[in-house]
């Protein structure tokens, strides 16, 4: 027993050196980062990068918290990012990413250049999918008049649109589908239009609002997937910037988005804003994001890292 205890106490004793190493918001619990490290199974890390932006300048934090990461003993096998471009790292950062992780891939969003979704990889993976998330009614509408919609709730005629993005990763020879997502922050410009209280009764039972028409072209194209793969593994996670509960509840789109599919997450923690970002003193603390699994898969650990960054916190998620 007492050697027992004795290897308990070293190992925590690392894990709280290696903790060290980061930058964070909060430090967090003493078993939390021991646990990832005791845990195996396929490790994937999530996060919304905001540009690598805390406040309205980049900062440094984000880059060498990456790089502490990559030489961690929680290195992760996968990181996808949200908000992403090569500029928002180092060099050193880039250069040790793409050391790490030899397979890479990134899907700009459609009104940007050089900024989106990116996937580093040490697996590879194949049978890419990328399909154009509007925003739009579903109903028949002209053209012209899905532009002027688009213009009206985000300034351009193709600013919110999303990406559907979905690949088979290749783990020794098991094959896990991965949807890693980013679905538009429609509520600032509400917010802006109809004012907080119409925007917080929208978010909990609203049906039509452009995140809500999103939200189903992203469910319609996920369930045809599913369906096609059946029991097949599939991870999915990502910025949904649709809450888990709100005053209490489960808002109606948190439920659409959920389905038949397991919310790794039996708590709810706060993703965003983070307690350097801006945004700390504009909104109220919310988990935005998420990691759901479909198919022959479990979750072993799942864990919300306030690290310093961005203005979301990274989800780190352990499945075998």
């Amino acid at each position: 027993m007492a050697r027992f205890l004795l290897f308990t106490f070293l190992m925590i004793q690392a894990a709280l050196a290696q903790a060290s190493d980061f930058e964070w918001d909060e430090a967090p619990s003493s078993t939390a980062v021991s646990s990832l490290e005791q845990t195996s199974g396929l490790k994937v890390f999530w996060w919304n990068i905001h540009g690598g932006r805390i406040t309205s300048e980049p900062a440094p934090y984000l880059s060498r918290n990456l790089i502490t990461l990559i030489h961690s003993k929680i290195a992760p096998d996968m990181i996808a990012f949200a908000e992403y471009g090569d500029a928002s790292l180092s060099e050193d950062a880039l250069r040790e990413l793409r050391r790490a992780y030899p397979y890479i891939q990134e899907w700009n969003y459609p009104y940007a250049n050089d900024y989106g979704l990116a996937l580093y990889s040490r697996y590879p993976f194949e049978n890419t999918k990328m399909e154009a998330l509007d925003v739009t009614p579903l109903k028949d509408i002209s053209e012209s008049q899905r532009s002027d919609y688009r213009k009206y709730w985000c300034g351009s005629d193709v600013g919110c649109t999303r990406m559907f993005a979905s690949f088979n990763v290749n783990v020794n020879g098991k094959i896990i589908q991965l949807v890693p997502t980013h679905l538009f922050d429609i509520w600032r410009k509400f917010g802006e239009v109809k004012g907080k209280v119409a925007t917080a009764e929208e978010i909990l039972v609203g049906k039509n609002n452009p995140l809500e028409y999103q939200l189903i072209r992203f469910r319609a194209l996920l369930d045809s997937q599913l369906a096609a793969a059946l029991t097949s593994p599939t991870i999915v996670i990502g910025d949904f910037n649709i809450p888990k509960y709100l005053m209490g509840l489960h808002p109606r789109m948190y439920n659409l988005l959920k389905g038949d599919m397991e919310d790794v997450s039996s708590f709810n923690p706060t993703t965003f804003p983070a307690k350097s970002a801006d945004e700390r003193n504009h909104y109220p603390l919310m988990n935005i994001d998420h990691a759901f699994l479909a198919g022959q898969i479990q979750s072993s650990k799942f864990v919300v890292l306030p690290l310093k960054g961005s203005d979301h916190y990274p989800l780190y998620l352990i499945v075998n």
